[in-house]
């Protein structure tokens, strides 16, 4: 076990520890890229769109590497901005979201390289450069370690060691493992070739687990907050079911993944920060920064699920915050007076953290931009510019 314990610790040190720019390399795809308004749409309208033929955009980087990204100086000091996105976003929407964004590149990252979880995120932000490095509390690499008691069934032909996909449809998950149970019954815990590949593909879409001999079943909420890297029963409040919880663990933030990106705010802010969080969900920008040892002075909550501010309320108690925390209800509620009035309390906001929110069914597909909600989008972006005008006040 000790031997155990070394191995990982050094695998730790060299995933959540970069130097320099040598530790890591980049896999990018290279492509030839072409005052309070009356309502969002009018602000769009008036904003313009810069020509993005001179912004070409970075497509992947597989490993954390030091950020380096050309930022002028009116945009490399507070209020910083952070928007992330852990939803499969086309190209073509990421150019859209970087030009509302004062043409900040996005950087990517793949979320393996901290966690067992494989997924791309997708950052603008212009946060101050440095060294990075991880948080102490560090998530499981691989479904053993996060899910060790599995092991004792796992088939020696189930390659898996991350998960790929955070399923939150539970009777689906539920009447496929009935059906793959048969099949492992019928074969008599033997499937051929083409019945393990069937098993597997389906494993993966699905994050299913093997629960007992030939037995499979899906991955529970508290599992997935571990492998997510938040608290247990994080996401336990009063009216949340199965489905609701997977449900925002799937649109969420893997906490040791954003913990490295804004680890070089340490230096920046010692005594703490004051932190605006559009579309908070279930606190992973505000939970980062609290394992890195980041005080919070204050946090401006702004959500709309009633359940998913329970559950930051919740967390803010139990981990004994001595900041404030204060809740907008609604972007729409984020007017350029109310601003006024939290930036004038509290003498400025440091950080501004948003993130994408999958596209809803019933928004028309030129809204949905394929897989994200563009109208909470671009209600980011005008709250993020009219933060960085009032704060020229301050």
């Amino acid at each position: 076990m000790q031997d155990g314990h070394e191995h990982r610790s050094k695998k730790a040190k060299q995933m959540l520890v970069v130097a320099n720019e040598a530790s890591f390399r980049r896999n990018i795809s290279k492509e030839e890229l072409h005052t309070q308004h009356t309502s969002t749409n009018a602000w769009i309208a008036e904003a313009g769109m810069p020509n993005l033929l001179n912004h070409p955009i970075p497509i992947e980087a597989e490993a954390p590497i030091p950020h380096s990204i050309n930022i002028t100086p009116p945009l490399s000091r507070p209020p910083f901005l952070f928007y992330g996105s852990f939803i499969d976003v086309p190209q073509a929407t990421w150019k859209k979201l970087s030009q509302f964004l004062n043409n900040i590149e996005p950087e990517f990252v793949n979320t393996r390289f901290f966690s067992a979880i494989i997924r791309k995120e997708g950052y603008i932000h212009n946060l101050p450069e440095g060294n990075r490095a991880g948080v102490f509390q560090e998530s499981p690499m691989t479904i053993e370690e996060a899910l060790p008691h599995t092991r004792r069934w796992w088939p020696p032909w189930d390659s898996r060691k991350q998960f790929s996909f955070t399923s939150s449809d539970s009777l689906s998950a539920e009447i496929l493992c009935r059906d793959l149970g048969e099949m492992l019954r019928t074969s008599r815990g033997m499937p051929s070739k083409e019945q393990q590949n069937r098993i597997l593909r389906d494993c993966s879409m699905m994050n299913l687990v093997w629960i007992g001999e030939n037995k499979l079943g899906p991955v529970a909420p508290n599992e997935m907050e571990c492998i997510l890297g938040y608290p247990n029963q994080h996401t336990e409040v009063f009216g949340m079911e199965l489905d609701d919880r997977m449900r925002v663990l799937k649109d969420c933030f893997q906490i040791n993944t954003l913990a490295y990106h804004l680890s070089t705010l340490r230096n920046v802010f010692p005594e703490g920060v004051r932190l605006l969080s559009v579309y908070s969900g279930i606190g992973g920008a505000e939970i980062a920064l609290h394992r890195l040892g980041i005080h919070l002075k204050c946090v401006v909550s702004v959500e709309t699920d009633e359940r998913n501010h329970e559950i930051l309320k919740r967390w803010w108690q139990c981990t004994e915050q001595t900041g404030e925390l204060l809740k907008i209800e609604g972007v729409k509620n984020v007017t350029t007076s109310k601003l006024s009035g939290i930036i004038n309390n509290l003498g400025g906001i440091d950080v501004i953290v948003g993130r994408t929110l999958p596209a809803s069914k019933n928004v028309s597909r030129v809204r949905r931009s394929d897989s994200i909600d563009m109208s909470a989008f671009f209600e980011f972006a005008r709250v993020f510019q009219q933060v960085k005008c009032i704060t020229k006040g301050v």
